[in-house]
């Protein structure tokens, strides 16, 4: 994987989340008229935390990580 991923695919990475959730969240981002993303989607089922997500998105894009 390079060094850019996807925010669910990090959260799946680190246990955050797990692939039904992350597939769930998916689903809902992508209804009409959806316009949240999806952090703010998993965040609002409960899935993660908004410390998580704040996590997940300063540490996605390190390739170190």
């Amino acid at each position: 994987m390079g060094a850019q991923r996807q925010l669910g695919e990090f959260l799946v990475e680190r246990g955050y989340l797990t692939e039904d959730q992350l597939a769930e969240a998916v689903g809902v981002q992508k209804r009409p008229n959806e316009t949240r993303r999806l952090g703010e989607i998993l965040v609002s089922r409960g899935y993660v935390t908004s410390s998580q997500i704040q996590i997940a998105l300063a540490r996605q894009h390190d390739p170190s990580d």
